[in-house]
């Protein structure tokens, strides 16, 4: 009757250990999921405006009037004019930010994004982490980079 109390506590602990993990394994590949879909959304937004003034005003990355920005959970973006702006809920990512860079000879535009997430770990606890990606375009002739 021990070994079977012993054997049953040692099987009920491995379960539950795997659980957890298959758990934060599972929110690790939504984590991954919401960056990659915030990644293609920046490089269509940077790719249909590069023959306009891109800018960043108060952390929205703007071209005319066309804007991507993150509040709340939700990122919400304008990239085309007559189509709708795509919404994208965030459950993981804490924050986005943007940062321009124009290369010297002024024909390249450098969009670099940093998204902030929320990262579950196998024990419960949550720890940061933080993704940048950049998204390179080349820039037309009357268009132009501040902020």
């Amino acid at each position: 009757l021990a070994i079977i109390a012993i054997v049953s506590t040692v099987v009920a602990s491995f379960c539950l250990f795997a659980n957890n993990r298959a758990v934060a394994s599972s929110k690790r590949l939504k984590i991954l999921n919401e960056v990659s879909a915030i990644e293609k959304i920046v490089e269509q937004f940077v790719d249909a405006n590069a023959t306009v003034t891109v800018t960043i005003e108060d952390g929205v990355l703007t071209a005319g009037d066309k804007r991507i920005s993150f509040t709340e959970g939700e990122l919400t973006a304008a990239i085309r004019d007559g189509e709708d702006p795509i919404e994208l809920e965030c459950e993981t990512v804490e924050s986005v930010s943007f940062e321009l860079l124009e290369k010297d000879d002024k024909s390249d535009l450098l969009v670099f994004c940093k998204v902030s997430c929320k990262i579950p770990l196998a024990n419960g606890e949550q720890k940061s982490e933080t993704h940048v990606f950049c998204v390179n375009s080349r820039l037309g002739e009357s268009a132009e980079v501040s902020g």
